[in-house]
């Protein structure tokens, strides 16, 4: 189980900040399509927790499937989650699986990401496709608490201020035309 502590920043210059993270010793993690689907049995999403089953690339060009539990933690300013995750062999398996104990999916995201690390922290930009284009590319800022948080923001002349603290559901919501 990780704490995991994040901000999302809209509207920037990609590539810039891409060159800014390598200037700063920063190196590319990973890159490549992601699928992930949110399931929910009803009880989930009142809690603001999550169950999501995931495909990523992963270094060397593979791919890792991951089942996450995630527990909605207050903090101010960020979000702020539990995660509880394992490797799963495979995709389908593991749906059919979370199908027959009586989960839905209610959210199915397919996006590009570059992952980065810099300063012990994550750097990963995500490009929305497919149902979910209308979203427009953002950076997601991890860290293991928010005083390395603000510091990861800082050295990338982000104001940790203007970062938003939206989870998945949240993301969709506010860029959905109505």
């Amino acid at each position: 189980m990780v704490n995991e502590i994040e901000l999302k920043f809209f509207n920037l210059d990609i590539k810039a900040l891409q060159e800014k993270i390598i200037s700063l010793g920063g190196f590319l993690d990973y890159a490549g399509d992601m699928r992930a689907v949110y399931f929910d049995n009803g009880e989930l999403k009142k809690q603001k927790g999550a169950l999501r089953l995931r495909q990523q690339p992963v270094a060397g060009g593979l791919i890792k499937t991951i089942l996450t539990r995630k527990e909605h933690i207050s903090e101010s300013g960020v979000k702020s989650c539990r995660e509880t995750e394992t490797t799963v062999g495979n995709f389908n398996a593991c749906q059919n699986i979370l199908l027959s104990l009586g989960y839905k999916p209610v959210l199915t995201i397919v996006k590009h990401r570059s992952s980065y690390i810099l300063n012990g922290g994550r750097i990963e930009i995500d490009t929305h496709k497919e149902d979910l284009s209308y979203i427009p590319p953002f950076v997601e800022l991890e860290a293991s608490d928010k005083t390395k948080l603000w510091d990861l923001a800082l050295n990338l002349d982000l104001d940790p201020n203007s970062g938003l603290a939206l989870n998945a559901f949240e993301i969709q919501n506010k860029f959905k035309k109505h």
